[in-house]
């Protein structure tokens, strides 16, 4: 019985780690949406024409980018105490 504490105390360990990465990712992915739909928009907006904004699409960009990191931080809250 001794054999299986370390074995299940290392799969919590290795659950967590992966809950973690994947957060990581998913958190990546939407700083990267605000990053190409909000900034570089934005940027080519303040250097060029400034019609070329588009308020939607930075909307849409902003919120899918905040979506992202909602759910992001649900494989974080769903992270196990390791013994």
């Amino acid at each position: 019985m001794q054999m299986n504490a370390p074995r299940d105390g290392l799969t919590v360990l290795i659950r967590n780690e992966t809950q973690k990465l994947t957060a990581n990712f998913v958190n990546t992915c939407g700083t990267t949406m605000v990053a190409i739909g909000v900034l570089t928009p934005t940027i080519n907006a303040i250097v060029t024409d400034p019609r070329t904004l588009s308020p939607l699409a930075v909307l849409g960009f902003s919120a899918f980018g905040v979506i992202l990191h909602l759910w992001a931080r649900t494989f974080l809250a769903d992270l196990e105490e390791a013994p």
